[in-house]
């Protein structure tokens, strides 16, 4: 049984981001896990450019991003399995 598609409103940010800017995001997301003291404060000090706001902003947008690949990778594998019965 097929499901109805979910609209869901990605986040975008304002602010230009480069391609280095957004590794610095991935490496200080890694560096300063969960949990770790003012991370976001961390996270921004890490890449240099950004404020810890701009940085939130921009890990929401990016996340929002990732679920729906996830979720439109598994619908199409959904569809596969449906048109295979």
């Amino acid at each position: 049984m097929k499901q109805p598609v979910k609209e869901v409103a990605i986040p975008v940010t304002k602010e230009k981001w480069t391609d280095e800017e957004i590794a610095h995001l991935t490496l200080g997301i890694k560096k300063f896990p969960p949990g770790a003291n003012e991370r976001w404060k961390s996270v921004a000090s890490f890449i240099g450019t950004k404020n810890a706001k701009q940085v939130i902003a921009k890990a929401k947008e990016i996340q929002a991003r990732q679920q729906l690949d996830v979720e439109a990778k598994r619908k199409i594998e959904e569809d596969k399995k449906e048109r295979q019965e």
